[in-house]
């Protein structure tokens, strides 16, 4: 009888087929060795991090067992989009949001020790925080004019 941790299946297991099991043909991940999930659970939590940086961060443990990794990722991605080609492949940096100038400049008048792509990462990880911080301060100004 064949372990399920053997890895002398003949299936190539890459990381598109890990992908695909984990976003698409989600039944099938139970078939996948923990030899294998364990040798493809970094660069799959690598990848991940771009969307879901704080569990990425969380479940990224030195020296962990990244089959345990893999096994939260499926079990996190069980409601989640299906629609993972736009950001999960795509190369290099992601397309960054762009706020306007009249917003970056509030929050600098606020927060001066914040970079451009402080703010932005805040915008698009945060969007609700985010959303009603801006709303706070363009109500400030409002009232009480520009700092």
């Amino acid at each position: 009888m064949k372990d399920k941790d053997d890895d002398t299946d003949n299936k190539a297991i890459n990381l598109t087929y890990i992908v695909r099991l984990l976003f698409v043909d989600r039944k099938d991940f139970a078939n996948i060795s923990n030899l294998d999930k364990s040798k493809w659970g970094f660069i799959v939590n690598r990848m991940m991090s771009r969307k879901y940086p704080v569990l990425a961060q969380k479940i990224n443990v030195r020296g962990g067992d990244f089959a345990i990794v893999m096994n939260i990722w499926w079990g996190y991605l069980k409601d989640k989009e299906k629609d993972y080609y736009k950001w999960f492949w795509a190369k290099g940096k992601q397309k960054k949001q762009i706020l306007s100038k009249e917003i970056l400049d509030m929050v600098y008048e606020r927060y001066p020790f914040l970079s451009q792509e402080d703010i932005e990462y805040l915008s698009i990880h945060f969007p609700e925080v985010f959303k009603e911080e801006i709303k706070y301060y363009q109500k400030l100004e409002k009232e009480y004019g520009k700092l």
